[in-house]
């Protein structure tokens, strides 16, 4: 099956993943005991955030996602 998106809804999508992840991650880091895999979600971390604010600066209507 394909499903045929434009690019705000493929937008959107990607902001709600990337949204999805950074919850995921905050819930699970303090539970990690792991210090190299700690570092590693906290890395990952810092990348959607990073990513999420490079899409919202470019894109300044998706600000308020």
């Amino acid at each position: 099956m394909v499903i045929d998106m434009n690019n705000d809804t493929c937008i959107e999508e990607l902001i709600n993943g990337l949204n999805m992840g950074k919850i995921a991650i905050d819930h699970l880091v303090d539970k990690i005991e792991n210090r190299k895999l700690k570092e590693i979600a906290v890395h990952q971390r810092k990348n959607y955030d990073d990513l999420k604010e490079k899409i919202e600066s470019e894109l300044p209507v998706w600000g308020t996602c």
